[in-house]
């Protein structure tokens, strides 16, 4: 219980601003002033004095210092003589004995059983005991969130969300207090999951949709080129190859002349159908963003063939393509080249 409600200070350069804004009037420094002990800044470390809580409930009267900021953070006031708290309940916890390990801010701590149907052993700090900070392994907010989650208790029988049907409820409950409920996936897996996440979407399946590849995947996007697949999938070679298109280019669309911005190494010869070819220098050209979408629009995104391009570059320059130099690259790989 706090005894002081006045203090004297001196006037500095440390303390001038907080207390200005509180209303009190700058002389100067090094005039003493008298506040309010509540007008203290929240770490103050300034000395208050207080009487033992602990000692008050015992009809003892027993009065001592403490600093501001620590009387601000304790729930209860305790003195040093009534720190002895082996074989003291505090709240659920009973104090069993002390331990030679100390936590990161080297405090004391002690070993303690819990009054709660598990009995969990756990390890407190002494300050925390003391102040009423811990007073249960837990259980308590376990309860908590049991009782919200049976008042919140969601009717989801029968009903489908994304891959999980949700069959029936559970005893159990997750860590934040919601229902467990059995559920079937389409892939035929039973799972036990939360019920609110699986109604919310934030869980979708049994897990097996992390398993998919390809079309299957819940990430894939069928309006991927196969340059824009191969330079996530390839990394550096698929880079070095595109800048060196880029470089050749002078970063200018081939169709178009336009320079910089979003600009694409595109495949003259279909990246899916031309393995060999893929990284040649040659079977790239630098097409910007408008023309390398239009492309792929027209001719779509695989099955393209180099007639195409030719033909959308005449469209698009009045000029015809040569493709004498892939040809005689794919007869020297052994390469089947189609070209007009």
């Amino acid at each position: 219980m706090l005894i002081s409600d006045k203090l004297v200070l001196k006037w500095n350069n440390a303390n001038k601003k907080h207390f200005t804004s509180k209303g009190y009037i700058f002389t100067k420094n090094g005039d003493g002033f008298e506040i309010n002990v509540k007008d203290l800044a929240p770490k103050s470390s300034m000395k208050v004095k207080v009487k033992c809580d602990s000692c008050i409930e015992n009809n003892i009267d027993t009065i001592y210092e403490i600093m501001w900021s620590q009387y601000r953070e304790n729930k209860k006031d305790i003195c040093e003589e009534c720190k002895c708290i082996i074989g003291k309940t505090f709240g659920k916890l009973t104090v069993l004995n002390e331990l030679e390990e100390r936590n990161k801010y080297n405090e004391k701590m002690f070993l303690c059983q819990c009054s709660c149907e598990n009995k969990t052993i756990i390890k407190v700090n002494k300050c925390s005991l003391i102040t009423g900070n811990t007073s249960t392994c837990g259980c308590g907010q376990k309860e908590h969130m049991k009782r919200i989650g049976k008042n919140r208790k969601l009717n989801l029988q029968g009903k489908t969300f994304n891959r999980l049907t949700l069959i029936e409820p559970t005893e159990n409950y997750s860590s934040d207090g919601k229902i467990i409920w059995k559920c079937i996936c389409e892939c035929g897996n039973i799972a036990y999951l939360s019920g609110s996440k699986v109604k919310r979407g934030l869980i979708k399946s049994c897990g097996c949709i992390r398993k998919a590849k390809g079309k299957k995947h819940f990430n894939y996007n069928p309006n991927l080129t196969d340059e824009e697949r191969a330079l996530k999938r390839y990394g550096f070679e698929y880079k070095e190859w595109r800048n060196d298109i880029f470089e050749r280019d002078n970063y200018i669309c081939q169709c178009c002349k336009k320079r910089g911005g979003d600009i694409n190494a595109h495949h003259i010869f279909s990246y899916k159908k031309y393995e060999d070819l893929r990284l040649q220098i040659e079977n790239g050209i630098s097409l910007c963003e408008d023309c390398h979408t239009e492309f792929h629009q027209k001719y779509g995104y695989k099955d393209f063939t180099p007639e195409n391009f030719q033909e959308f570059f005449y469209f698009k320059t009045g000029k015809y393509f040569n493709l004498d130099i892939l040809k005689q690259i794919g007869n020297e790989l052994t390469i089947e080249v189609a070209v007009i």
